[in-house]
């Protein structure tokens, strides 16, 4: 109310590590969709737009190439909550729904990274970047925003060249939580956009 913000930024959340998600599902509740809840309210009733950042958690995670209007299957507690929470912010007039997974280049600490899972991650420096150029053209509606589609080794050895090739299965035995085999995203409207 002090600082009328035309814009909120929601990143707020819980997020990693997704075990967190699957033991505790409370804190998940009430940070991901309670905290997005009171978040659009708000919103709502001082006519600020919304920019939501969801996940590529929200798609089935198998097939890959997913378009912004593609059948929504969370394939975790994680992807789920923030479906829940991207129903939320569809209530507002305003609002902008960023399907995305990013990185910091410089966090990169785990030792194996599989050649055959992909996604279409985005290192963050970028992901800021491009937020800025989407807030200038007014847009409004989901978005789905990434790289190109590599394997998750080729990504991360890109940064950090001590990381080593594995085969998915090594990734899936040392979890236990479910992942995505190929969560890359359709990127047209994005690039169109920009």
């Amino acid at each position: 109310k002090k600082k009328k913000p035309n814009i909120v930024i929601h990143l707020a959340g819980l997020s990693r590590p997704m075990k967190i998600h699957e033991k505790k599902i409370s804190k998940s509740i009430i940070l991901n969709i309670i905290g997005t809840s009171n978040l659009v309210r708000a919103c709502s009733e001082l006519n600020i737009k919304i920019i939501y950042f969801s996940t590529s958690y929200v798609y089935q995670g198998t097939k890959g190439n997913y378009k912004e209007n593609d059948t929504l299957k969370p394939y975790n507690y994680y992807g789920r909550t923030k479906l829940k929470g991207e129903k939320l912010v569809r209530r507002l007039d305003e609002y902008i729904i960023i399907r995305t997974r990013f990185f910091n280049k410089n966090k990169i600490k785990f030792t194996y990274s599989a050649t055959n899972i992909f996604t279409s991650a985005l290192e963050v420096n970028s992901l800021v970047k491009y937020l800025y150029k989407i807030i200038k053209k007014e847009y409004n509606g989901i978005l789905n925003i990434g790289g190109k589609k590599v394997s998750d080794f080729e990504r991360y050895y890109k940064f950090n060249k001590k990381v080593m090739p594995c085969d998915k299965s090594k990734i899936f035995n040392e979890l236990n939580f479910k992942i995505a085999t190929d969560a890359s995203l359709n990127l047209q409207k994005f690039k169109k956009l920009l």
